[in-house]
């Protein structure tokens, strides 16, 4: 009797041991990686007040957690994403890749004169991250030129990413930034860069889109 009890016991200890560990694995943070400009790295903010951990709190209200790997610098453009995306791609694993640039290419009318140098460059840093994580989702947040750009440029840059969401690997989020643009409450005294309020609304528009790239992994 005692024995069987003793053999019970031994048996539901293990298969609780064996449950817990696989509950652990089930919950185990997603690593992701964005790669950005000044909006992404919380110009003029705390870094915990950016869109990376805003939209991070907003999943874990739904019991997805992730961990943010913030790789946004100040300046950056679609060429120079390159860059940061090779050394982050050496120096961490990421799960997960979101990237939103472009924001200084249009305000300094980059590529006005070759669109399709601008097409090349965004799909460089694609094909970088499929071929060093080639497990990993890449979501790619749409921006748009400023309005006062002129109809040539607006038109060439807005197909650019008209473009690149024919690439079907990818997932791309309507105009990240909508909501958010021009509107003077939700910005710094610049007038660009995002406050609080704002990189809440970012991090609202991408809220969805990376919640589905996530619970399809």
């Amino acid at each position: 009797m005692y024995l069987y009890q003793f053999l019970r016991k031994t048996f539901l200890l293990g298969l609780f041991s064996i449950t817990s560990l696989t509950h652990a694995n089930e919950t185990k943070p997603t690593k992701v990686l964005f790669i950005g400009d000044s909006i992404t790295q919380g110009y003029g903010l705390p870094r915990e007040a950016a869109y990376p951990a805003i939209v991070a709190e907003m999943l874990a209200e739904e019991g997805i957690l992730i961990n943010v790997q913030n790789a946004g610098v100040n300046g950056q453009t679609i060429a120079g994403g390159a860059s940061s995306l090779k050394w982050q791609a050496k120096m961490s694993d990421y799960d997960v890749l979101v990237i939103l640039l472009g924001g200084n290419d249009a305000l300094r009318g980059n590529y006005a004169q070759n669109f399709n140098a601008m097409y090349e460059d965004y799909k460089n840093l694609i094909e970088m991250s499929f071929e060093s994580h080639p497990n990993a989702p890449v979501l790619v947040c749409r921006m748009m030129a400023p309005t006062n750009m002129g109809k040539a440029y607006i038109e060439g840059f807005n197909k650019v990413f008209k473009r690149i969401e024919e690439d079907k690997r990818i997932t791309m989020t309507a105009f990240i930034l909508e909501g958010v643009a021009t509107i003077t409450e939700m910005n710094q005294a610049d007038g660009i860069h995002p406050n609080h309020k704002g990189h809440k609304k970012i991090a609202e528009n991408l809220y969805i889109p990376l919640k589905k790239v996530i619970v399809k992994q």
